[in-house]
């Protein structure tokens, strides 16, 4: 009985060994080599696109917090003159400081990605800077 069982599987190895075999010298053929080839450019064509995704989502993120930081400074920039103006000539100013300390607080934990909304923020401190230069002559 032993030997029969081990005949089996002397058997099932030579078979097994044979279809590996012929599996092999299937793929020596063009046909799998170019089979092999397509999966890889597919692949690789599919890793490109993601990568030019991910690069374009990159830079909209990097204009928009550009935009978001020109948009601030600028601001920043009229209500420190708003300031000095105030801070030399009139007490009546304060209301305005206020409301810029106010505002700048909002910049800073609203998203700017609205061009609108960067847009109001830059006018609204214009027209402060024109009502201290307007107060103050």
């Amino acid at each position: 009985m032993r030997i029969s069982t081990l005949s089996a599987l002397a058997l099932a190895a030579m078979m097994l060994g044979a279809s590996v075999q012929s599996a092999q010298a299937a793929c020596d053929s063009s046909e799998c080599y170019k089979t092999d080839a397509n999966r890889y450019f597919t692949r690789y064509k599919a890793d490109q696109t993601t990568l030019e995704q991910e690069k374009k989502q990159f830079e909209e993120e990097l204009q928009r917090k550009t935009l978001r930081l020109q948009a601030m400074e600028r601001t920043i920039a009229l209500f420190r003159s708003v300031a000095e103006i105030y801070d030399k000539c009139s007490e009546k100013g304060k209301v305005d400081l206020l409301d810029m300390n106010n505002q700048i607080r909002l910049m800073r934990f609203k998203s700017l990605r609205d061009a609108q909304l960067s847009q109001r923020y830059i006018s609204n401190a214009e027209a402060a800077f024109k009502r201290a230069q307007a107060e103050c002559r």
